[in-house]
């Protein structure tokens, strides 16, 4: 943006003439897509964090009701169901660590699969067992929102402000940069300031975006939310 900025000082000191150095009606219309752009992807980035942020909080509630509601099964299934349990929030908890590494997290997003599936055995053999078959039909609700929440969350990771929204909002802080620095050209005091000060601006109001729809990797993060997980996996310790 800086240098796009010079350039369009430049090309304005080149003229023989540069007195008409303002902000005409298409240059107007740039700088207001742009500020509509970074409107509606802000808005719509800050959106998805407070989504990501919910699933979260919410996906650590459903495990903790699951486990409380564990206690109703009769042993040895009990103990199976939170074991298992253990094993599904270290899956999850790695899951976590994958996303804020930056990495791929499909080999534990398969083994939470896998591991959903194991959770699904103590309460086929207590069904079995007529006796207490309406225990497990109370924990079957509470098993699948675990794992509804589980599958929203693992679709939350995939979306972004798509490429082509991104490649405008540059596009269009470029052209806006040209444009600012062609109606600074004549202004004597200050220029470099002002050109630094509207580039950090919009540099920084696009990385706030791009950093919301990426909560595991920068500073605005949701990666707190594990804690939660963590004491649950404490108390089925005890």
């Amino acid at each position: 943006m800086l240098v796009c900025a010079q350039w369009g000082r430049t090309s304005v000191l080149r003229q023989s003439a540069p007195a008409e150095t303002s902000v005409g009606a298409i240059d107007g219309a740039f700088l207001g897509l742009l500020g509509l752009l970074l409107a509606f992807a802000f808005a719509a980035s800050a959106s998805r964090f407070d989504e990501r942020r919910k699933i979260a909080v919410d996906e650590a509630n459903a495990i903790s009701s699951a486990v409380l509601k564990f206690d109703l099964l009769p042993e040895p299934e009990r103990t199976a169901a939170k074991t298992t349990m253990r094993d599904y929030i270290d899956a999850r908890l790695e899951y976590g660590k994958k996303l804020s590494s930056g990495m791929a997290p499909e080999m534990e997003w398969r083994r939470t699969k896998d591991l959903q599936n194991a959770l699904w055995r103590p309460l086929r053999v207590v069904i079995g067992k007529k006796p207490h078959a309406p225990i497990a039909i109370v924990l079957m609700p509470a098993l699948c929102q675990v794992y509804d929440l589980a599958a929203t969350r693992h679709l939350l990771t995939k979306t972004h402000a798509p490429f082509p929204v991104v490649g405008l909002i540059v596009a269009l802080s470029l052209i806006s940069a040209f444009i600012a620095g062609r109606a600074m050209a004549t202004i004597r005091m200050h220029t470099v300031v002002y050109r630094n000060l509207y580039s950090l601006a919009i540099v920084r109001t696009v990385l706030v975006i791009l950093d919301l729809d990426h909560p595991r990797l920068g500073l605005i993060r949701v990666d707190y939310t594990d804690l939660a997980l963590l004491e649950i996996k404490a108390d089925l310790s005890h």
